[in-house]
């Protein structure tokens, strides 16, 4: 593709060109250093013929017509590409229907739209977050262990989360607090992830599981503000009986 065109299309090119012009290749895989033949092996189901012609197109400034299948691909493309303003088009043309069964489909997404939002990180993919979290009480969330605790931490702090109780959230937050760490969550404080507990929502058993288990050394600000309230609703009730 012509190097101003290819700049078009996509941003990440755009923004490597301005440090480094006589650049005329891209690696994308690199991005995925780790997992790099899963991720040549999705770009090949995922940039077909079809998709590069369409692609093509856009950057010639022609506007183009998407079936479902490919708008489906081109919304993966446009998250590769960092085209922001593709992907917000094509969600406005073919609305995200998230459910049960399409939830391996959407991790997919949220993954690749978290590697890449290291490049560009103003990224707006906020609607799948908001399908993850809307649904969370209806998904099975060993799924989601494997996605990176910054992206988990965006789901359970979203304000339109629905989930199952007060329980079901601590039992996850346990879960995946606990799991060895990648080089994704190095960085990451699970604590924030207890900070977005609703204590007094709690079962007593599980409260005393907390209680028993985490490192009070380690007790933020944030965190004990969800604490306290609990521990006087529970010496109210205790007096009141």
């Amino acid at each position: 593709m012509n190097n101003i065109f290819a700049e078009f299309i996509c941003p990440i090119i755009s923004k490597i060109r301005q440090s480094d012009p006589t650049i005329n290749s891209i690696q994308f895989k690199e991005f995925y250093a780790e997992k790099s033949e899963i991720f040549v092996q999705f770009i090949k189901d995922v940039i077909t013929e079809d998709i590069i012609y369409l692609l093509q197109q856009i950057s010639s400034g022609y506007s183009i017509e998407l079936n479902s299948e490919q708008a489906y691909k081109m919304r993966f493309v446009s998250i590769i590409l960092g085209n922001e303003e593709l992907f917000t088009k094509i969600n406005e043309n073919f609305p995200p229907d998230f459910n049960a069964e399409n939830i391996d489909l959407y991790i997919q997404y949220i993954k690749t739209c978290y590697q890449f939002s290291q490049i560009i990180p103003n990224f707006d993919f906020s609607i799948l977050l908001n399908g993850i979290a809307e649904n969370f009480a209806s998904i099975d969330l060993d799924k989601l262990i494997s996605v990176p605790k910054p992206i988990l931490y965006s789901i359970i702090s979203n304000p339109n989360i629905k989930m199952e109780s007060e329980d079901s959230l601590f039992d996850f937050i346990q879960k995946i607090t606990q799991d060895v760490k990648t080089d994704d969550d190095s960085n990451f404080d699970d604590i924030l992830f207890y900070e977005e507990i609703e204590f007094s929502l709690l079962s007593f058993s599980k409260l005393h599981e907390f209680f028993d288990n985490f490192d009070l050394n380690r007790i933020t600000n944030g965190l004990w503000s969800k604490i306290l309230p609990c521990i006087f609703q529970k010496k109210n009730e205790r007096f009141s009986k």
